[in-house]
């Protein structure tokens, strides 16, 4: 049986999903547990800048 992948690797990234299709699903996710797509929109461009622009992760 072959290891379970890990999500932060290149191999995950590549085969699975694009950095745009992620960021899509998270929009999306948001959105359908919030159930108002443009707040979604908005909470999870602004999560994202924030991330961006710390300097610490």
């Amino acid at each position: 049986m072959a290891p379970p992948l890990q999500l932060g690797s290149a191999y995950v990234r590549w085969r699975v999903a694009s950095p745009d299709t992620l960021d899509q699903i998270a929009r999306n996710a948001l959105a359908l547990q919030l159930g108002d797509r443009p707040l979604a929109e908005d909470i999870y461009a602004d999560i994202k800048e924030q991330i961006i622009r710390s300097g610490e992760r």
